[in-house]
């Protein structure tokens, strides 16, 4: 189940992971690049796999464009051409110009699973167009019911609606399965289906099992803001308000934290070479004792950066404030 988004686009294809967790957008098209290559990997025109190959690369957006466009100039029923172009577009934020390609894609692709996933996304988390993600995304469930990250879509999409039978129902089974795979680390696709079923237990004004939920997030996953402003709201609604005062302020802190975050964030996502941007962010993440992320990044900075001394001793930090509060995780 990514990347929102994380979102694990190879389930797509194969079969996200949700998750735009909010949409990181060259991640989410990288994952889809990798995974839909497979599907044309036999009779690949060598002119489209160059377009692909830059793809990879962020630098060379506009001349995989062109290679792509090229390739349809000859090829007027290129199925894949115009998936390729949708991702592009979609890697340069033109909703737009993704939603005419990928429709192309899935008039011309004789398998047009990939297509309908990603502009199912697309209708959801850019266009606000929730209906007509509901039913290209519910058309891929109903053929491919095991693809998850499609169903965590498409649950988000039913709360939109107020359609919450239909979400619980969609995404109760889902925790079964999740149960038998534990993932060391944060598992954000069990984060996003935890968080939509507490969501959808409060929308049916099941406040106590919408807390169990709610609180496996939190234990999951400490920094989800939205965690906290949906406990709070439960706790509210129950006459807990002291508890319910306490996660308001857990929330406000957590979203300041993640407004001071996401310019950094972008930034990395831009420039994925920009030493100072990483090794700021994981001072951040530091910071709020945010391990796991502070890690990535500092072990970021150490790819990049010849001179590593300070990154080194931001490290030794981390690694003595891990062993203090009592985890034992080796940092490397």
């Amino acid at each position: 189940m990514t990347q929102l988004y994380t979102w694990d686009a190879r389930e797509v294809t194969q079969k996200p992971v949700v998750s735009y967790a909010l949409l990181a957008t060259y991640l989410f098209v990288f994952t889809s690049l990798v995974s839909y290559a497979d599907v044309f990997a036999d009779n690949t025109p060598s002119l489209l796999q160059q377009a692909v190959d830059k793809l990879f690369n962020k630098n060379e957006t506009e001349k995989a464009i062109d290679l792509l466009r090229h390739t349809v100039k000859k090829d007027l029923s290129s199925g894949e051409a115009y998936y390729y172009l949708g991702l592009a577009n979609v890697s340069k934020q033109q909703w737009k110009k993704a939603e005419e390609y990928l429709k192309l894609a899935m008039a011309y692709l004789p398998d047009e699973t990939a297509a309908k996933y990603q502009l199912g996304k697309i209708y959801l988390d850019e266009m606000a167009q929730t209906d007509k993600a509901i039913s290209l995304l519910l058309c891929v469930v109903q053929q491919n019911p095991n693809y998850e990250d499609t169903r965590l879509l498409l649950g988000k999409a039913y709360l939109q609606t107020n359609r919450v039978k239909e979400a619980i129902d969609l995404l109760q089974p889902l925790t079964k399965k999740r149960a038998r795979f534990r993932k060391t680390g944060i598992d954000q696709d069990t984060v996003q289906l935890q968080l939509l079923l507490g969501r959808a237990h409060f929308q049916r004004g099941e406040i106590e099992e919408a807390l169990q939920y709610l609180k496996i997030v939190v234990d999951m996953n400490y920094f989800d803001a939205l965690a906290y402003f949906h406990l709070a709201n439960c706790y509210l609604r129950t006459g807990r308000v002291a508890e319910g005062k306490k996660m308001l302020g857990m929330f406000e802190q957590r979203w300041r934290e993640n407004a001071d975050l996401e310019p950094l964030k972008r930034m990395v996502r831009e420039t994925p070479d920009n030493f100072d941007a990483w090794f700021h962010l994981g001072t951040l993440e530091l910071k709020r004792q945010n391990w796991d992320a502070a890690e990535d990044a500092f072990k970021t900075c150490i790819d990049l950066s010849v001179e590593i001394s300070e990154v080194y001793e931001s490290l030794c930090t981390e690694k003595s404030l891990f062993q203090s509060s009592g985890d034992l995780q080796t940092v490397t």
